[in-house]
């Protein structure tokens, strides 16, 4: 493993924790740059998430590795996936430092992601699809979190097609929150709920609203493709009419006009498909 003010952090052949040998790099998360790597106490492959180089040396800082507020940033994900067991959320293996900046290896949960889908889809099939997100992100709302950043690129899908949610580096406990100001620039702006990056207000009431914005976003995207609202204001269109008034109150700028829990959005969406 290369030391000092390299490049990058890890490299194709470093071996991590004595048992994480990395691969390759597969891509990038907010924060994060993410490898397989061949997991020696499991036996399979795990995805292992360091912080991407923009991050590793930031100016004014004095350790190289600090990067403040990053670094927290993706320790607090650590701690939040440890305490986690559910099928639809990726598992935590194991976590630590290397030169001061932090690390996190989690399964690896295949190559495919609502991403790669290609919409427009029927809407019922869009609301399978979406229904996933049922029980893992009712799980995590009961272990009083928000995710913050449900978009089609941090929603797998496992060989069986069961969803996977990845990607909790945003996660905030509910209730009221002091976002740092890097936060608010974080998030796929698409499908982010407008409270979890506004500039005018020091702190957040954090609910599963949040979560259900984002999901409805996902689900809109899924039905409409390319001609997805870029404005909320504006009414969704080309749909049949309940689920169009659905997705428009879903995701409303009021976190307090939205269905209040994921059940209550997929019970309504699924009503209005008949």
């Amino acid at each position: 493993m290369k030391k000092g003010r390299d490049l990058e952090l890890l490299h194709p052949g470093d071996v991590v924790a004595g048992r994480f040998h990395i691969i390759e790099p597969i891509g990038a998360g907010v924060i994060g740059q993410v490898f397989t790597a061949d997991d020696e106490l499991s036996d399979r492959l795990a995805a292992v998430k360091v912080l991407r180089h923009r991050f590793l040396e930031m100016p004014r800082l004095e350790a190289y590795g600090s990067a403040l507020p990053i670094a927290p940033i993706l320790r607090r994900e650590a701690r939040l996936l440890k305490r986690l067991e559910h099928h639809g959320i990726c598992q935590f293996l194991d976590a630590g430092e290397i030169n001061g900046c932090p690390w996190l290896a989690t399964e690896f949960v295949g190559r495919k992601f609502f991403a790669d889908l290609r919409p427009p889809l029927q809407p019922q099939q869009a609301l399978r699809l979406v229904a996933g997100l049922l029980e893992p992100l009712t799980y995590l709302h009961s272990m009083g979190f928000v995710h913050r950043d449900i978009s089609p690129g941090n929603l797998g899908l496992r060989d069986d097609r069961s969803l996977v949610i990845i990607d909790f580096g945003l996660a905030q406990p509910m209730g009221r929150v002091g976002l740092a100001t890097v936060e608010r620039f974080m998030g796929t702006r698409l499908f982010s709920p407008p409270e979890c990056h506004s500039t005018t207000a020091f702190e957040t009431i954090l609910m599963p609203s949040a979560d259900v914005f984002s999901t409805a976003r996902v689900l809109e995207w899924l039905v409409t493709g390319d001609g997805m609202r870029v404005s909320y204001d504006e009414p969704v269109t080309d749909l049949p009419e309940m689920l169009a008034n659905i997705i428009h109150q879903a995701t409303s700028i009021s976190p307090e006009a939205r269905p209040q829990s994921i059940r209550e959005l997929l019970v309504a969406c699924q009503l209005a498909l008949g």
